[in-house]
């Protein structure tokens, strides 16, 4: 074999095992940057995860503490309060920020209202040419209206609705006086829970007969039996109510 030809074969073989050498260390590389990325990730992930149960936690404090109610969400950032605690209270869209009244990291600043609770857009999986979107109300400090009623969904895991009776300028531009939107794309501010009043007026006390005092006996007072008669037959007699045995 030619002597040329041998060393081009030895430089090519060089070369290929030169080569496949230096993809493997690429593959190594681009492995171990891409466990680096993943291994960022779930820290990251963890990390989020541990300062949205803090804010949990002190958001149900700020509940328990006093009688202030605060937005609380849960993990899909939707409005977790009791409805009974959040209704007829006015509504905003939800903008980012890690303030809980203003919104939460994750919001868009805008909230879409639509006539039933789903999401159902003319490109969606619904119906491809209708949409249930009555129309969007933007900026963190515009009034969407106030809450009067509440609904879940059927989806995985299952998304919180407020049906909304809206503001007086939503409802001029919209055309709309009620509509549904949801719960991790609104928010509202702080507020006093008001206290339950009660309805008793103490007119019991009041009716309640005190004439007979505690240990009186079953009869209390002479001459009840006055015009008692006891049936014998086709007889009325009057009979002794001092000589009645009560076997209790």
């Amino acid at each position: 074999m030619d002597r040329r030809i041998k060393i081009g074969m030895v430089i090519l073989g060089s070369v290929a095992v030169a080569g496949g050498i230096g993809y493997l260390i690429f593959r190594q590389i681009k492995k171990a940057k891409q466990q680096e990325k993943e291994l960022k990730e779930k820290e990251q992930k963890v990390e989020q995860n541990i300062a949205d149960i803090k804010q949990g936690e002190q958001q149900v404090q700020g509940v328990k503490t006093g009688n202030k109610v605060t937005p609380i969400r849960n993990i899909d950032k939707g409005i977790n309060n009791a409805f009974n605690d959040i209704r007829g209270i006015k509504i905003y869209p939800a903008r980012k920020s890690t303030d809980p009244q203003q919104g939460h990291q994750y919001a868009e600043g805008y909230a879409t209202i639509r006539s039933s609770a789903e999401v159902n857009n003319a490109q969606g999986i619904r119906d491809l040419w209708k949409s249930n979107e009555i129309g969007k109300v933007e900026g963190g400090n515009t009034v969407i209206g106030t809450i009067q009623g509440e609904k879940y969904d059927d989806l995985s895991p299952k998304m919180r609705w407020f049906y909304v009776k809206l503001d007086d300028k939503q409802k001029s531009k919209l055309g709309k006086s009620f509509g549904w939107v949801r719960a991790d794309v609104v928010t509202f501010r702080d507020f006093d829970k008001k206290k339950g009043k009660s309805g008793f007026d103490g007119n019991m006390i009041e009716r309640y007969n005190t004439s007979y005092q505690l240990g009186a006996e079953v009869f209390p007072h002479s001459g009840w039996n006055i015009g008692y008669n006891r049936v014998d037959g086709d007889l009325f007699q009057n009979f002794d109510a001092k000589q009645l045995d009560l076997n209790i």
